[in-house]
């Protein structure tokens, strides 16, 4: 079921540290560290093939169709 968002939605204060953590501990790109923050603020699994995200899955749920 695809998503389309139309709008930027911003990181919190407290969400920026989980965003460095994710793109420096867990080396995903920005823009994957920015889907996992949402999701996890959001409490919405990511439903993906990229293999990226089995790094996060501790922290989000992640679901391969």
């Amino acid at each position: 079921l695809p998503i389309i968002v139309d709008e930027v939605i911003e990181i919190r204060d407290d969400e920026i540290r989980d965003l460095v953590y994710y793109v420096v501990e867990k080396n995903l790109d920005p823009a994957d560290a920015y889907l996992a923050v949402l999701s996890k603020r959001f409490k919405i699994p990511i439903i993906t093939t990229d293999k990226d995200f089995e790094r996060v899955k501790d922290e989000i749920k992640v679901i391969d169709p």
